[in-house]
């Protein structure tokens, strides 16, 4: 009996001890799930906002594409007109009566050779056909180079330049033209560098003129015609395409 009062007093012992220091519950707690506020409220403005952006971005690319489609458009239109006025020109020239002794007269002393003969009567006819279809020829060949630079390069400077070199040209062309009316008008004439002035023009002036445009190309090629920035969109290109 003894043993047994020792045995249930230790038990009440340990119930006591266990009813004041419980053991930890273990659970697996859930991790709390917080739902994200909803966004759907401001979507709506998103959305409209991305596609205003995409359409401004969109109607300015189409409206430069279209301003450049144009531009060219024109370019080939001045230079069609430009030739066409080049063939009514010859066309009018053609049709002049020829004039008498036109290729010119036999030589009393070489008979291989010919004599001009009257200079005046042969050029004056046709002196301002023949003057209006050069200019036409060089103010042709200036739209055809800015025809070969692309639209959002052709900057007022490039003009401005292309203009002036037009301008060598017709200056350059003119003084020939003249000089050699006046020769053929008096008779008379003087020698610069060994030539007659109106073939000292032709000589010297008119390949110098071209300078302009020699100039224009060769300080202006990166800005107008290959950039550094074509160059290595060039480079990327070849990567990614190797030559097989």
């Amino acid at each position: 009996s003894n043993i047994e009062h020792r045995t249930s007093n230790i038990e009440h012992r340990t119930s006591n001890i266990e009813h004041r220091n419980p053991k930890p519950e273990t659970r697996n707690p859930k991790p709390e799930t917080r739902n994200p506020k909803p966004l759907t409220r401001c979507w709506p403005f998103a959305e409209v906002t991305v596609l205003s952006t995409l359409n401004t971005v969109t109607s300015v690319q189409s409206r430069k594409t279209s301003e450049s489609a144009l531009n060219q458009s024109r370019l080939c239109l001045v230079i069609l007109i430009f030739g066409l006025l080049q063939c009514l020109l010859l066309a009018l020239i053609a049709m002049m009566p020829a004039l008498e002794n036109a290729s010119g007269l036999a030589h009393p002393l070489f008979s291989s050779m010919r004599i001009g003969g009257d200079g005046a009567a042969r050029f004056m006819p046709v002196a301002n056909l023949a003057y209006w279809f050069q200019m036409l020829v060089l103010a042709q060949i200036c739209c055809m180079i800015a025809l070969g630079v692309r639209p959002d390069r052709r900057s007022n400077l490039f003009w401005v330049l292309l203009t002036a070199s037009f301008g060598l040209l017709a200056a350059a062309w003119t003084l020939m033209y003249q000089a050699y009316e006046a020769f053929l008008v008096t008779g008379q004439t003087e020698m610069v560098a060994g030539w007659p002035y109106p073939t000292a023009w032709q000589v010297y002036a008119i390949w110098l003129s071209g300078f302009g445009l020699v100039g224009l190309y060769v300080f202006g090629f990166k800005a107008y015609v290959w950039s550094d920035d074509d160059e290595s969109k060039f480079q990327a290109l070849v990567k990614q395409y190797p030559a097989r």
